[in-house]
């Protein structure tokens, strides 16, 4: 489930980017409707050039897809932090600690016997 939103999220975030230079509306004389006019405060540069008008929208979808990428790797950052912040967690855990003891043979072969007749009421 949560592979699943992170890639749906992904992918609409791509799609954004994408999607976003169609909304560009690039006929002449679109003026104020321009998504790339709206977001730089200033009317499409060069509606009689159309090399300048191409350079101006370029500009703007980089800035789009920047800024999208940018939203993507410190949502990334902030899950890896998060992350590695649990597994700390988890290790200062006394619970998860494991202890090492070295037991001596005698010991383990009676531990051994102790497991085999665990379960075996008839030796009582």
């Amino acid at each position: 489930m949560k592979s699943a939103l992170i890639i749906l999220l992904v992918l609409s975030f791509m799609g954004i980017a994408v999607f976003g230079a169609f909304g560009m509306n690039h006929g002449n004389g679109h003026g104020s409707g321009c998504i790339g006019a709206i977001a730089n405060g200033r009317e499409c540069a060069g509606e009689n050039n159309s090399l300048q008008s191409i350079n101006f929208h370029l500009k703007t979808f980089k800035s789009f897809s920047t800024a999208i990428f940018l939203l993507i790797a410190s949502l990334t950052l902030a899950a890896n932090l998060r992350v590695i912040a649990d597994i700390q967690e988890v290790a200062q855990n006394k619970q998860f600690v494991v202890i090492e003891q070295r037991f001596s043979l005698r010991q383990q072969k009676f531990t051994h016997w102790l497991a085999i007749h665990e379960n075996s009421p008839a030796i009582l």
